[in-house]
């Protein structure tokens, strides 16, 4: 599969969503702060995280305007889960990728909300460690890591004392700022979430028709000492 795009960059929405602040304004959390992709989070307390594609509070269209898919990470993908389908049907890298892609919202930063139970540091470090096709210990958002700009994004952090109300506000909040002209572009029209994000609430996914994008559960053995 060679690197393409997508989604056309020639299409506008016409209107922006929201940008990295407002969101968290408006679901009533303060930002405590901004890191590059991969590095640690200075945050040890429970909260809440937005990765996005500007380290701006301010910049509601982000610096990644289209899905780019990176070969290497559906290759990575394939050597834990060699059988992904798609709708029930064999799929290849290539249609894998446009699957994905068909979720991408157009001029927004705004890739991923998650919440930190206990330390938004762990949490955020176990997301980068997961490799693609893992289930644990951070399965949630992997469609972020079959991106070509992964490096090139920001991971934005706010304590929170309850921590998954707060990523509902982020998920209800960020739902409610795109533009009905962007929602018709997504292959799910009415479960709207950040890209990345593939549960939209509690028990609620996208219909993404994705199968055998992760490792098998290992049987309860049921053993007793």
């Amino acid at each position: 599969m060679t690197k393409t795009k997508i989604s056309d960059a020639s299409i506008s929405i016409g209107r922006m969503t929201i940008s990295v602040g407002d969101l968290f304004t408006r679901s009533g959390l303060e930002p405590d702060g901004v890191v590059p992709w991969g590095t640690s989070v200075p945050l040890n307390v429970p909260g809440v995280y937005v990765v996005a594609s500007t380290p701006s509070l301010g910049d509601a269209a982000g610096h990644v305007p289209t899905y780019s898919p990176d070969p290497l990470a559906f290759r990575a993908l394939r050597m834990l889960c060699p059988n992904p389908t798609i709708d029930g049907r064999a799929a290849s890298d290539h249609e894998l990728a446009s699957r994905i892609g068909a979720f991408w919202i157009p001029e927004t930063p705004i890739l991923y909300a998650g919440l930190a139970g206990t330390s938004v540091q762990t949490r955020v470090r176990q997301y980068y460690s997961t490799a693609i096709g893992q289930r644990s210990p951070h399965a949630g958002g992997w469609w972020l890591k079959t991106m070509a700009e992964l490096d090139d994004l920001y991971v934005h952090f706010a304590a929170a004392s309850d921590p998954a109300g707060a990523e509902s506000n982020l998920l209800r909040t960020f739902a409610a700022s795109v533009p009905a002209p962007a929602m018709r572009t997504l292959h799910d029209k009415e479960r709207i979430a950040p890209f990345a994000n593939v549960e939209v609430r509690k028990g609620v996914h996208k219909r993404h028709g994705l199968k055998g994008v992760k490792m098998p559960q290992k049987p309860f053995s049921g053993a007793t000492a």
